[in-house]
């Protein structure tokens, strides 16, 4: 059985490839109404050239303050096979929006250290254009569109320790 190394373009809704296995771990902030928070998602991708295989981490915040990020409320990491390098930055964006569509959060940050790819978004979020490329970043794209707000912003590696732990 093989994998896509392409994704592919299925009555304008993007295809995930196959994916190896995930791992999860859930805080509990209390009784505020998540929904209305401020969700900041910091994400991060590596790829094993061995195995070729990549691998992706998601670190999910709530906050209400502005600028802050909040309390880590849940970390994500999957990894996947037939992913090109270079393109698992994408897919963690790509599965950050799946992750807070399911749990109907509304307002995002998005914050990565891969400057082109968050730049790129930016711009065509604001201009609203990109959202017909049948490639992740028009995923992404078609994404946004289903939040009130999702602001993409920087993560220095300096600071992404743990998405690199």
């Amino acid at each position: 059985m093989g994998y896509e190394l392409e994704p592919q373009q299925h009555a304008g809704r993007y295809s995930s490839p196959r994916r190896r296995g995930s791992s999860a771990v859930s805080v509990n902030v209390g009784q505020q109404n998540m929904n209305e928070m401020m969700h900041t998602f910091v994400v991060d991708a590596s790829y094993d050239h061995g195995r070729r295989v990549t691998g992706i981490g998601v670190a999910i915040h709530a906050t209400d303050q502005p600028r802050r990020n909040g309390v880590l409320i849940d970390q994500v990491a999957e990894a996947y096979d037939g992913i090109k390098d270079g393109r698992g930055e994408w897919l963690a964006v790509y599965r950050a929006l799946e992750i807070a569509q399911e749990r109907r959060f509304r307002r995002l940050r998005v914050r990565s250290d891969y400057a082109f790819m968050r730049k790129s978004l930016k711009r065509d979020a604001e201009e609203g254009c990109g959202v017909d490329r049948a490639d992740l970043h028009g995923a992404i794209l078609r994404m946004v569109r289903h939040f009130e707000s999702v602001e993409f912003g920087c993560k220095a590696r300096r600071k992404n320790q743990m998405a690199h732990s």
